[in-house]
């Protein structure tokens, strides 16, 4: 089973009373930053902002927040919200890319000099996303926090009824010998003394993309387990995810469990 360290990251973000317009657009802090007038806020990781006499989307780098629809996303999107109308707004380069694919900005978002990045990861409202930037090991260690102590959608009341967390992730194949779409699995194990029902829970990264929906009528026995294959051939009497590629990056992940409503049961990162 991968090695669990939970690493503890003090994060102070002051927030100043909220008030009901964006922030003026202000003079340029440190080098490369860049100021900005928040237009709206779209959701827990996106907002557009007004810069340079035109309006742009930005996204924030190496976070991802549940999506409105999701456990969580409103709240998310009000909290980068209050972040974002306590104080003035820059923008700041983080990656080799300007622009994700939607044509978004990928910026590190300041708020009087604070990471707004950070602060929703410390809160427990956003996952951490597998990207290349500066800030990587620092965010990995804010959501590292945010879940040992539960703190926002790493809440084991999140969404619903409290839920008991006897179904851990065992184990996770990321890099299997021959084509990742065949071999890689999640393996799940029930450590409690009852049989658990998993109709509908969710296996997930910290994407918006890869989702995989237990059958209905699936259940756990005390001491069972059962592998999810992420390929369309389910081995060993196990489940087969059959989705469009290969999902678990060999370079490291978060693997995610969700009850129906979105509850998360157990979080690896490897």
């Amino acid at each position: 089973m991968p090695a669990r360290r939970t690493l503890a990251v003090a994060l102070t973000l002051i927030l100043g009373a909220s008030c009901a317009t964006a922030p003026e657009t202000a003079e340029v802090g440190a080098p490369g930053e860049e100021a900005a007038e928040v237009v709206r806020v779209l959701d827990g990781d996106s907002f557009v902002v007004q810069i340079g006499g035109r309006q742009a989307e930005v996204r924030l780098i190496g976070i991802n927040a549940p999506e409105r629809d999701e456990c969580f996303g409103d709240e998310a999107r009000d909290q980068l919200d209050r972040l974002l109308t306590a104080g003035t707004v820059t923008l700041e380069k983080g990656t080799v890319e300007d622009t994700d694919r939607f044509g978004r900005l990928l910026r590190y978002v300041r708020v009087d000099g604070d990471l707004a990045n950070s602060a929703m990861l410390s809160s427990g409202h956003a996952f951490v996303l597998d990207t290349d930037h500066g800030q990587a090991a620092a965010f990995a260690a804010l959501e590292d926090d945010a879940f040992a102590q539960g703190r926002g959608l790493w809440a084991s009341d999140a969404c619903g009824p409290r839920v008991q967390r006897s179904v851990l992730i065992a184990s996770v194949e990321a890099d299997p010998p021959g084509p990742d779409t065949e071999g890689e699995f999640v393996e799940l194990v029930n450590t409690g003394a009852a049989s658990v029902d998993m109709s509908g829970w969710i296996i997930r990264d910290a994407s918006s993309v890869h989702r995989f929906e237990f059958p209905v009528g699936t259940s756990l026995e005390p001491g069972g387990s059962v592998v999810v294959f992420t390929g369309c051939t389910a081995r060993s009497a196990g489940l087969a995810w059959c989705a469009d590629g290969p999902v678990w990056n060999n370079g490291g992940d978060t693997v995610v469990v969700q009850t129906p409503e979105g509850t998360v049961v157990d979080r690896l990162r490897y």
